[in-house]
């Protein structure tokens, strides 16, 4: 019997550290593929969270340079535009250097617009977003853009209150 028992006990305890050993490196694969996707998830959520930030900037700065006017309420239905003047007073050319103006409208529907190569355009406009870049060029041929989008509201009218008597 004492013949059967030892390679038994040795092949039991062969198995037994194979067993141990297995589940030990299951587990541990386990908690590297959590691990793994862990990582992945900051990452992405990383990425989203920069995405976002980037849109809140981009909205806050659109924000910054949106003009809001309305339509003024003249008693006159058939008027529907706002005479609209956007200045660009105060550029300048660090280098004191002559530079030109140039006015291009980027999105909006279509004006007519006056004074697109001075520092000064106007247009009138009908209820609706308009955008406008403004290209700076020095005689030496630097360019400096910046844009300005104007938002212009219908013109307000309230609904007549009725009374009625009797």
């Amino acid at each position: 019997m004492n013949t059967i028992e030892a390679p038994l006990t040795a092949i039991l305890i062969v198995l037994c550290l194979g067993f141990i050993t297995y589940t030990h490196l299951e587990k541990n694969k386990l908690d590297k593929e959590k691990s793994e996707q862990a990582i992945e998830l900051a990452i992405k959520a990383a990425e989203l969270a920069k995405v976002e930030a980037q849109e809140k900037a981009l909205l806050e700065e659109r924000k910054s340079k949106t003009i809001n006017v309305v339509i003024e309420h003249d008693f006159d239905p058939r008027t529907n535009t706002y005479p609209v003047t956007i200045t660009s007073t105060g550029s300048n050319d660090p280098d004191g250097d002559i530079f030109t103006y140039s006015w291009t409208q980027i999105s909006g529907g279509k004006v007519s617009v006056s004074g697109s190569n001075t520092s000064e355009i106007s247009f009138d406009a009908q209820a609706g977003e308009y955008e406008f870049n403004l290209t700076l060029i020095d005689n030496y041929g630097a360019e400096c853009k910046e844009y300005v989008i104007v938002s212009v509201g219908d013109e307000p009218n309230s609904c007549p209150t009725p009374v009625i008597n009797y």
